[in-house]
């Protein structure tokens, strides 16, 4: 049976406030949750239990982010170990054995609402602590469009910034903080929407269509320094594909960026080990009209059971390494 655990983020615009905590008899709206102190024409509700009352309360909250957006999410791993054993002959064998495991989550997709309130607390007569969330939709409204509006003002100032800027990569690094705040706006307007029932036009199109503007202008020639000329194309088809995936040209000819890779691979025996093993040095440098913007660099070791093996695990685990940066980085 998977896991299954709760995971959201919830950020107060408001001072939790709560009424006193009652004893006694149970209240209605630990059964219904809406009464005539709370409708659910104006408000969002939702109730939370537990041993204690901050533990109700993080349940009233994770369930109030629930009812926004909810997803589930499996996810796959393959765990494999390795082994090594000598028999009385001295022969030396080896041992791969694997498991597959799956893990279950349930998630929130909000990653915050506004506007929430503690509005009822409650303690029944086997110590259990009952609360009540609410959210007020017209007030909530009011809090999510004056910060649509702050962050709406921020992209197009980051916007405007980024096309006059006349490095390439600066003024893309530019573009891709004014997408953050598009998709937070984009976010604003999907709880928005579930408040009011409107429609509204997301910003993240105008957006894209400015950065895709920029990326046109960029291109990228790629140099790869490595003695092994099997290993260097490796290493520029890799690189090609990542920064194409960003979206810029690559070109044999110099470009307005550059990206200079610098690849060793060395093999290594170790005297009474019966593995062999490979070190490498591997490092990039990203530079636009002569300037550097952006390096990279990472030494490590690998091993294997013989010196071809142990030099492949080297490539493969370096080469992932610098794939992961490249992927990461601002573009």
């Amino acid at each position: 049976m998977g896991r299954i655990a709760v995971v959201v983020i919830i950020a107060l615009s408001m001072a939790l406030s709560s009424c006193a905590t009652t004893v006694g008899r149970e209240p209605s709206w630990i059964f219904g949750i809406y009464d005539s102190a709370l409708q659910d024409e104006k408000y969002i509700c939702s109730v939370g239990s537990g041993k204690t009352r901050q533990d109700a309360v993080n349940q009233a909250l994770s369930l109030m982010a629930q009812s926004f957006s909810v997803s589930i999410k499996s996810v796959q791993s393959l765990v494999s170990t390795s082994s090594a054993s000598s028999d009385p002959a001295g022969n030396d064998s080896f041992a791969e054995s694997s498991i597959l495991t799956e893990d279950s989550t349930l998630t929130s997709d909000v990653e915050e609402v506004l506007g929430v309130e503690i509005h009822d607390t409650y303690k029944d007569a086997d110590g259990l602590f009952w609360v009540r969330a609410c959210l007020d939709k017209d007030r909530t409204m009011t809090l999510y469009q004056a910060k649509v509006l702050e962050l709406e003002k921020d992209m197009n100032l980051l916007i405007n910034e980024a096309r006059l800027d006349t490095n390439p990569l600066s003024s893309l690094s530019l573009m891709n903080k004014a997408r953050i705040r598009s998709t937070a706006i984009d976010n604003c307007y999907d709880q928005m929407r579930m408040i009011s029932k409107n429609s509204y036009s997301s910003k993240t199109p105008l957006v894209d269509a400015a950065r895709k503007e920029i990326l046109s202008n960029i291109s990228f020639d790629i140099i790869v320094n490595c003695s092994d000329v099997a290993v260097s194309d490796m290493v520029y088809t890799s690189v090609s594909q990542i920064l194409s995936g960003f979206g810029v040209r690559i070109t044999t000819n110099p470009g307005s960026c550059r990206i200079v890779v610098d690849y060793q691979l060395s093999p290594l025996k170790m005297e009474g080990s019966p593995f062999s093993y490979c070190t490498y040095a591997v490092g990039y440098r990203l530079s636009c009209d002569g300037e550097d913007i952006l390096s990279w660099q990472k030494n490590g070791r690998a091993a294997g059971i013989s010196e071809a093996s142990a030099y492949n695990e080297a490539l493969k685990e370096s080469l992932k390494m610098m794939n992961e940066s490249l992927s990461s980085a601002e573009l």
